[in-house]
């Protein structure tokens, strides 16, 4: 239970701290969720080296496992694109920003998106890239 506890305020720090530094108003429209998370996406690739990003978008209920899981996988950076209690605003939001970037030099997105776990119930959902240096030692993915 105690391991619990703990990755429970591991992600309530992610979300504060992810709503500190975002300027997204308190009830954006889509639209306006879209811009940001795309400029995001753009920031990211260019601190990563925007020729040699590779990078994958997805949605989770928990980031912390899910980046080790990509940590496994040598990807080095994610960055929450975007928090929401709606699993449908989630997956839409997925699928869109996969559709922006796929065939993108470096996008390793194979499927379209917004096709998560049916069975996934949380209170917070977190949309999400992940990246590393495609020149680096190890292979990626």
């Amino acid at each position: 239970m105690e391991e619990k506890d703990a990755v429970l305020a591991k992600q309530d720090l992610i979300r504060r701290n992810y709503l500190l530094g975002t300027r997204v108003s308190v009830n954006p429209t889509a639209g306006t969720v879209l811009q940001h998370c795309k400029l995001r996406v753009v920031r990211f690739r260019t601190q990563i080296g925007q020729n040699v990003c590779v990078f994958k978008i997805g949605y989770t209920s928990n980031p912390l496992v899910r980046f080790r899981s990509y940590m496994e996988l040598n990807y080095s950076s994610m960055s929450l694109l975007h928090v929401t209690m709606c699993k449908g605003s989630a997956e839409m939001l997925e699928a869109a920003l996969i559709d922006l970037y796929k065939g993108t030099t470096g996008c390793r997105n194979e499927k379209a998106g917004g096709d998560g776990p049916v069975h996934l119930q949380a209170d917070v959902f977190y949309v999400y890239i992940v990246g590393a240096r495609a020149d680096q030692a190890k292979r990626i993915g």
